[in-house]
C-alpha cells in the first residue's frame, strides 16, 4: 500500500469518488451524482439558478473533463480556480463546439 500514489476520496450516500487533489475528488462525486440524474432535471436546476459546475456540464452533455479544461484554458480560463461559472457565459465559451451544442439543446430544452 505504500507504494501507491495518494489521492483523496470524497463520498456522499455511499457514493465515491477519487482524484489528485481534494477539489477534483469533490468535483468527480458532484459528477456522479449529476449524472445519474434526469437530464431534464439538471437542466432545469442550471436555467433556474442561472449558474452551471462542471457536474453539470458534464452530466448533460458526456464530456471529459480534461477535454473541457483544455478548451477553457485556451480562453484563459482556469477551471481549477472556478466552482461555477454564469450560464450566459458557459454557453459563449463552449459555442461552436459539439459538445456546447449539445449543452445548448438542454438548456433551450428546458421548461
Amino acid at each position: 500500500i505504500k507504494d501507491l500514489p495518494r489521492c483523496y476520496i470524497a463520498e456522499s450516500d455511499g457514493i465515491t469518488a477519487h482524484g489528485d487533489t481534494m477539489k477534483s475528488a469533490v468535483d468527480d462525486l458532484a459528477y456522479k451524482i449529476a449524472d445519474s440524474a434526469d437530464k431534464a432535471e439538471v437542466a432545469r436546476s442550471v436555467k433556474a439558478s442561472g449558474e452551471v459546475t462542471l457536474a453539470d456540464f458534464r452530466a448533460l452533455t458526456g464530456a471529459c473533463r480534461d477535454g473541457i479544461r483544455q478548451h477553457l484554458s485556451g480562453l484563459g480560463i482556469d477551471l481549477d480556480q472556478i466552482d461555477s461559472m454564469p450560464l450566459s457565459d458557459a454557453l459563449k465559451a463552449m459555442a461552436g463546439t459539439s459538445y456546447g451544442e449539445v449543452f445548448k439543446r438542454h438548456i433551450q430544452a428546458a421548461e
